[in-house]
Parts: structure tokens; sequence; C-alpha cells
């Protein structure tokens, strides 16, 4: 028998093995493109990882694991930033930002030293968290791509302006000519 084929679904398939695989689909986005590609990436890696859990290359996986925590960490800095700036009004996300991220640091610094089972234990919490936190964002997504976060932006550009003693705010919509 050749490799075990996934069963087509929309973001968790089953493979013929019966192992559940991690999937990104178009479905998914959130429409902030940043945000969207590093949904893409994540799930890309913890998709390597599930791959690498099943063979014995340890080093590639510390590296991938270091790369995922990296991943996470630039992608939550991102949100944050996007939701400062466009003062969104939840704000439980930081602490599930840090939740996911502790997990993720579980898996990097006891890679090796758990037992198969905690571990596996800990990865499925983790994908099981970036499947809500994606389906979380799309509160974000909707948001961000409201009027109100536009009026926001504006507003914080006039105060910002007037706190400096501007005379007036110049916007161009072509930067560069």
């Amino acid at each position: 028998m050749g490799a075990a084929r996934p069963v087509i679904c929309s973001c968790i398939s089953r493979t013929l093995t019966g192992m559940s695989k991690i999937n990104y689909s178009p479905d998914m986005d959130i429409g902030i493109p940043v945000l969207d590609e590093q949904h893409r990436k994540l799930f890309l890696t913890v998709g390597r990882i599930e791959e690498l859990a099943h063979k014995h290359g340890k080093a590639e996986m510390v590296v991938t694991l270091e790369d995922l925590a990296a991943q996470a960490k630039l992608h939550f800095e991102t949100e944050e930033r996007l939701m400062a700036a466009y003062e969104f009004p939840e704000h439980h996300f930081r602490a599930s930002h840090n939740q996911l991220l502790e997990g993720i640091n579980r898996l990097v610094s006891h890679f090796g030293t758990e037992e198969r089972r905690s571990y596996a234990k800990t990865l499925s919490a983790v994908k099981h968290w970036l499947l809500l936190h994606v389906d979380e964002d799309k509160r974000l997504g909707s948001f961000l791509n409201s009027p109100n976060a536009i009026v926001n932006v504006v507003n914080q550009i006039i105060l910002n302006a007037h706190d400096s003693g501007a005379s007036d705010i110049h916007i161009d919509a072509y930067p560069g000519r």
C-alpha cells in the first residue's frame, strides 16, 4: 500500500491511516492580506511539524518548532499593532495570543523530553487553538474592513495633527507623485 492520501475537507482532513491533519482553506481568509498570509504560513508550519512528528529528524523538528514560535510571535505583534491603530474594541486577544505562545514554547522546550502521548496532546491543543484563532480573527477582519475602522484612523490622524500644532492635513492617495 502506498502513502496515505488525505480525505478532502475544509480545514481538517483525516488520512487513510487515521491521523488528523490541519489544512488552511480559502474560506478561512479574513480579508486582511498580511494576516491571511501569516495564517497560511502558520498552518503550513504546523502541518510540517505533524509530518516531522512521525520521522526521527530531531534537529529539523527543533528548527521547525522554533520557526513556528517566531511566526506566531510576529503574527500576534502584527495583529496587536492593527488592533491598537484601529482601536479594535475586543481586548481578550492578547491573553489568547499569550496562551498559544506558551503552548508553542512548551512544544519547543519539551521536544524530545516529553512522552510521545504528552507531546501529541500539546500539538493537538496548538492545532485546535490555531483553528479557533483564525475563526476569531474573522471578527477582526470584519472590523478592519468596516467604515468605522477608517473613521477611527482618520480621527486619530486629526487628533495627532492637532496635538502637534499642524495647520492642515494632506493625505496623498498616490505617495511619491
